[in-house]
């Protein structure tokens, strides 16, 4: 990781101790503003995450709240309205020589979708909570921004004639 991320927030995470530490982190304009741009936004009004760090095994876990109301385009209207985030926040991260790392696998691989995520594999001792954050963030928003009470009407056709509904007259004609 580094300093370069929209919202740097480093945190050595092998100095995590026995306790749990909680975290209220809160995104100043100007990072609100980066990130905004991250993630092709028109704005971000609210950034905000409430976590919880503790040790797990020879890693640590966070877990905790993330709060956005992230302002987008409405993919039917182009116009701008505001989609709120409130989502469970949850990540592991380990060292890369921790057995409970995750193995990689040749072949076939079975997958439990109700079970947890691997941990993420941590390079360094220094990790960047606000990439992760703003990862989940991106995972959270809507694929497809859709302003609530947007309708889609198709445009009224100018008279222009379509090249199948000609080749179908002549086809009549004939």
């Amino acid at each position: 990781m580094n300093d370069t991320s929209a919202w740097f927030l480093p945190l050595r995470w092998r100095e995590v101790p026995s306790g749990n530490i909680l975290l209220a982190l809160k995104a100043d304009p100007t990072e609100r503003s980066a990130v905004a741009k991250q993630l092709e936004a028109e704005g971000i009004g609210q950034l905000e995450a409430n976590l919880s760090l503790s040790p797990w095994f020879d890693g640590v876990e966070i877990s905790g709240e993330l709060r956005a109301v992230v302002t987008r385009l409405c993919g039917v209207s182009l116009e701008p309205y505001d989609e709120t985030v409130d989502e469970p926040f949850q990540l592991r991260i380990v060292p890369s020589n921790s057995p409970h790392a995750p193995q990689p696998t040749h072949g076939e691989m079975e997958l439990d979708i109700d079970a947890d995520d691997p941990p993420d594999v941590a390079e360094a001792d220094i990790v960047d909570l606000g990439f992760y954050l703003v990862e989940h963030l991106m995972l959270s928003l809507s694929p497809f921004p859709r302003k609530p009470d947007a309708v889609f009407e198709p445009p009224v056709s100018a008279g222009i004639i379509s090249p199948f509904a000609i080749l179908a007259r002549l086809k009549t004609d004939t």
